[in-house]
């Protein structure tokens, strides 16, 4: 017969859990290296940024363009493509299936239109398995 071995287990203890002020202390200030510098050429300093930042011009969201996307990512699964597909990419039939759904939901009062787009946000997008990696990035002027 076999003997085995009995073996201690330790845990896995990070004795730095919690309070590190004691790490902070001791970091001495060191002028930047000449690589720091050359990196650091051309950025803003914490106080141009914060001058920039208010200089600003809030980003104004176009409400009929909204509105049109979102009729669009509904026709879209009702048309059974995915909520971010490009209808410029699709066949001529295909595009006017979508054009034609669109259409359809014209009528539709806005409230129930917001409800099915979340959904469809909830049930394609917003999921643990979804893969951003293939989302487009869409520019906001």
């Amino acid at each position: 017969m076999e003997e085995t071995k009995q073996v201690e287990m330790t845990p896995n203890i990070n004795h730095y859990a919690g309070d590190s002020s004691f790490m902070i202390d001791k970091v001495e200030y060191s002028e930047p290296s000449e690589y720091e510098k050359k990196m650091l050429e051309g950025t803003r300093n914490p106080k141009e940024q914060l001058e920039a930042e208010e200089k600003e011009e809030p980003i104004h969201i176009n409400e009929r363009k909204m509105f049109i996307d979102m009729i669009k990512v509904i026709a879209l699964v009702e048309t059974g493509h995915t909520p971010l597909d490009n209808p410029s990419n699709f066949y001529n039939k295909e595009k006017q299936e979508v054009i034609k759904a669109m259409e359809k939901l014209l009528d539709h009062p806005k409230e129930k239109l917001q409800e099915q787009f979340n959904e469809i946000c909830d049930k394609h997008l917003f999921h643990p398995k979804a893969d951003y990696s293939q989302y487009p990035i869409v520019p906001q002027h």
